[in-house]
């Protein structure tokens, strides 16, 4: 039972690497130690790299600029067919907008000779435009004195009661207090 014993500790212990704790330990030191200077370079760089970006910005486009001119110096079919490419689709946009102009216009003339039509049949049919016409037969309706639509109000109410609950008090106007304005 001893030997036993001895191959199995009693406590099993899960230790970390050495190198993972060695690592961990130097990064809190650097931190702790450098770590306003850390966070102002950081700053100060990004405060450059926005500066500078732009300007290397411009220095890539006309470095660019400059190859491709370079490039069509060489050889001016490539300049050609790229102006033929651009111009291809100039023409392939224009077509495309004509096409929908042409489709609007149609649109357009068919509303239009619609409501000259519509206009046309309510002018036949009732001696005159109704406002609250919105179909033929509406327009078309009986000649004589109309029908009383119902009102949203209660069928007890009529405005001209007086004040039936209401609450038709109101207070004095507070112009003057005390009574006594413009009086002598």
């Amino acid at each position: 039972m001893e030997e036993q014993s001895s191959y199995h500790p009693e406590k099993l212990e899960q230790t970390t690497p050495a190198i993972i704790s060695d690592t961990v330990l130097f990064v809190q030191y650097i931190f702790s130690s450098f770590g306003w200077f850390i966070l102002g370079g950081t700053i100060l760089s990004l405060y450059l790299w926005s500066i500078a970006k732009p300007h290397l910005e411009k220095w890539r486009k006309q470095r660019e600029e400059e190859e491709y001119a370079a490039q069509i110096h060489k050889n001016p079919d490539v300049y050609r067919a790229r102006q033929e490419a651009i111009e291809a689709a100039r023409l392939r946009m224009q077509e495309e907008h004509d096409r929908l102009a042409r489709v609007k216009a149609e649109r357009v003339k068919e509303l239009e000779e619609q409501k000259r039509e519509e206009w046309l049949a309510n002018q036949i049919g009732s001696g005159g435009y109704r406002l609250n016409a919105n179909t033929r037969e509406t327009s078309q309706a009986q000649p004589g004195p109309s029908r009383k639509k119902d009102s949203s109000f209660r069928p007890e109410y009529n405005p001209l009661m007086g004040p039936g609950g209401s609450g038709g008090y109101r207070p004095q106007k507070r112009g003057c207090p005390g009574g006594g304005c413009g009086k002598k």
